[in-house]
């Protein structure tokens, strides 16, 4: 006699899997000007145990062991990849996160794997543009010239250097790639932006026309910089360059020779005449200060050495002088002084003052 029973064996999962990332690596890219929240790629791992040794969670590395914040999240149900904060290209171009996917067994088991992102730049920066003026423009006189004023002698030959530009953008490749130009009024011929290196121009006399003081001492211009972004990113820096003076005119009597006369008796002191020359020069070039020649002719008269005014020293005498003849001699300030001359003839006219007697028989 036998019998027989059915028996059900029910075969309870142990969590003996670990996790298994589908990739064996990530990697992903996302432009710097993502915005926070957004994905940028979804993590995936699989388990082959069920129920809660299956159930799946995901976590940054720093999620675990919190250092500082990171510039992203892990979604830890779904493994989604997302922008946590404001990204810079400029600043950090690569990122490593250490992701852990980990089951939800009484002993977890856990998994993990690099992720390597790639931040992308955009042309989310201008070029950057510096004047730096020669040693010996960046003052005169001991004065230091006005911002973005650069100073460049009247006599300066073509290819002299006026300044230094250098120019730097933070972007890359063809973001950060700039090219320069000059624009101004009236600048054709004489100024021109040349690119010696990369990211540095020089400001230099052309040589198409002369610089010259007297014309026009002042040359208002703007730098151009773009970048060859799409579309470019431009900057732009006003400056001037003013012409300085040089001592290249002799001075000028605008009458040579001066011809006059003086009534005789006269007063000490009397104006015999003003003698007076023009420069075209500036400042201490064109300051002037006069002297008389022959010097023995100091005895009759004088000149004021700042206007050119002639006095006499003395009362003449037609009857012991009638005529004297002396140059006035002008000299500028300039370091090698320039200098020029008038001949000055004056004339003693006769006055009445003689007595006349008549002998008796």
């Amino acid at each position: 006699m036998s019998s027989s029973a059915d028996v059900n064996i029910t075969v309870i999962d142990v969590n003996d899997h670990r996790p298994q990332f589908v990739e064996t690596s990530y990697e992903a890219s996302v432009r710097e000007d993502a915005v926070v929240g957004q994905t940028v790629l979804t993590l995936r791992a699989v388990d082959a145990d069920e129920g809660l040794n299956a159930q799946l969670e995901y976590l940054l590395v720093d999620d675990v062991l919190p250092r500082s914040p990171s510039h992203f999240n892990v979604d830890r149900s779904t493994g989604a990849l997302t922008v946590a904060q404001p990204l810079d290209f400029e600043e950090t171009s690569l990122f490593t996160l250490d992701v852990t996917v980990r089951d939800c067994g009484h002993y977890r088991l856990s998994q993990h794997i690099t992720v390597v992102v790639f931040v992308l730049d955009t042309n989310d920066n201008k070029p950057s543009i510096r004047l730096h003026p020669q040693l010996s423009s960046s003052s005169v006189g001991g004065l230091e010239t006005p911002l973005n004023e650069v100073e460049v002698s009247e006599h300066a030959r073509p290819g002299s250097s006026i300044a230094h530009l250098s120019v730097h953008d933070r972007d890359s490749a063809d973001n950060g790639r700039v090219s320069c130009f000059l624009g101004g009024v009236d600048l054709g011929g004489l100024f021109a932006l040349r690119r010696f290196h990369h990211g540095q121009y020089g400001l230099v006399v052309s040589g198409g026309r002369r610089l010259d003081h007297e014309r026009r001492r002042r040359y208002d211009m703007v730098v151009t910089c773009a970048d060859h972004g799409q579309p470019p990113a431009v900057s732009t820096l006003a400056m001037s360059v003013v012409v300085t003076d040089e001592n290249d005119h002799d001075p000028e009597f605008p009458v040579n020779p001066v011809v006059t006369s003086v009534v005789e008796n006269n007063a000490v002191g009397a104006l015999v005449a003003v003698v007076s020359a023009v420069d075209r020069d500036r400042g201490v070039n064109g300051h002037l200060s006069y002297s008389l020649e022959p010097s023995s002719v100091g005895r009759w008269v004088a000149v004021d050495r700042r206007s050119g005014a002639v006095t006499a020293k003395l009362s003449f005498d037609r009857e012991e002088t009638s005529n004297i003849e002396f140059d006035v001699v002008a000299v500028d300030g300039g370091r090698s002084p320039r200098t020029a001359r008038t001949h000055v003839n004056v004339t003693i006219e006769d006055q009445d003052d003689e007595v006349w007697t008549t002998r008796m028989p």
